[in-house]
């Protein structure tokens, strides 16, 4: 399921705040590794089921190039 099919409904605050937290988290170790998505929405972040829960991961790095960090 995408995190924009899952939105269709309310989602608690708490909720909302996780995923940002897993997107942002996933965002920093592309950055770290010196690689821009270039193509982050909704439809590109696919949400699963774990053993602790759901878990954002991003998907579709068709875009995606190599950033030089200066």
């Amino acid at each position: 399921m995408t995190l924009k099919q899952k939105t269709t409904k309310k989602l608690k605050i708490s909720q909302q705040k996780e995923y940002m937290r897993q997107i942002l988290l996933a965002l920093k170790e592309l950055y770290d590794k010196k690689i821009a998505h270039r193509d982050l929405k909704p439809d590109n972040v696919m949400i699963r089921q774990t053993s602790n829960g759901e878990e954002c991961v991003l998907i579709d790095f068709g875009l995606a190039t190599n950033i030089d960090k200066e």
